[in-house]
């Protein structure tokens, strides 16, 4: 077992007990550690087992993952039409144009004004969209039915939920 894993490991055995105050440095470094090798593709928290179809789930790095929920707390955090509470800042909140093209990512607005307002059924194309379709047929059995519970989440559309 590595140093890393030994200052994971000691961590999360006393989990109950860390806090963003009381954190050490050795620690913070250590799950940080897990966290880049993680974003760069060096760690995985399971990897499959030879050839066959059985994973293992490499306990440490799940735990370390899992520790850094403890290490900071929430913070306001701006988004591109929200604010977000959260203690994971946004992947991409300081990349340039460069990173973007060097990691070869494509970020784009989910495509929601129209749903999550409750404004347009219809998307630039022209198509109507199947998450819109369901919406409309929920607020026409709630117009029929005011006890029916129009409150449901849904995941958010994608292009390859409504072939946009």
């Amino acid at each position: 077992m590595t140093q890393l894993q030994q200052t994971i490991e000691a961590a999360f055995e006393d989990r109950a007990n860390i806090n963003p105050a009381n954190a050490s440095a050795e620690l913070k470094a250590a799950v940080a550690s897990v966290i880049a090798d993680l974003d760069a593709g060096t760690l995985r928290v399971a990897s499959r087992v030879g050839n066959s179809q059985n994973w293992e789930t490499h306990q440490w790095i799940k735990k370390a993952v899992l520790l850094s929920f403890r290490l900071d707390d929430n913070v306001l955090l701006d988004g591109a039409s929200t604010q977000y509470f959260d203690k994971v800042p946004p992947k991409f909140a300081n990349f340039t144009a460069d990173d973007f093209k060097a990691g070869g990512y494509r970020v784009a607005f989910a495509h929601t004004q129209g749903h999550a307002l409750g404004g347009a059924n219809v998307h630039a194309s022209g198509a109507s969209c199947c998450i819109c379709r369901q919406r409309q047929a929920r607020a026409m059995i709630q117009a029929q039915n005011p006890n029916f519970n129009l409150l449901r989440v849904h995941r958010q559309p994608s292009p390859s939920i409504c072939g946009q």
